[in-house]
């Protein structure tokens, strides 16, 4: 997987999510954490001729964010909801 991109590059990661138990300690709550164990790099750079920004999206976006100009965290949280509800809680 080394040499395969560098930095700036759009990529696509394929890998294998497995849990990581940190070192126990007397008297401290056990600790894990999440890790990818890539097997896969694959580059997106010639992806990003194909995303085209439409008058009738941008007009969406300025409309979205006039909205919420003083509701900055409540349109970033409705933003986020809407592709990942799980990060969002």
């Amino acid at each position: 997987l080394a040499d395969k991109c560098k930095p700036g590059d759009d990529v696509n990661i394929t890998g294998v999510v497995t849990r990581r138990w940190k070192p126990f300690a007397k008297d401290a709550r056990p600790d894990v954490e999440m890790v990818l164990k890539a097997n896969h790099v694959g580059l997106k750079n010639e992806d990003k001729a194909a995303m085209v920004l439409t008058e009738d999206l941008m007009a969406k976006f300025r409309t979205f964010w006039a909205g919420n100009q003083h509701q900055d965290l409540r349109a970033r949280d409705h933003i986020v909801k809407s592709f990942c509800p799980g990060l969002s809680g």
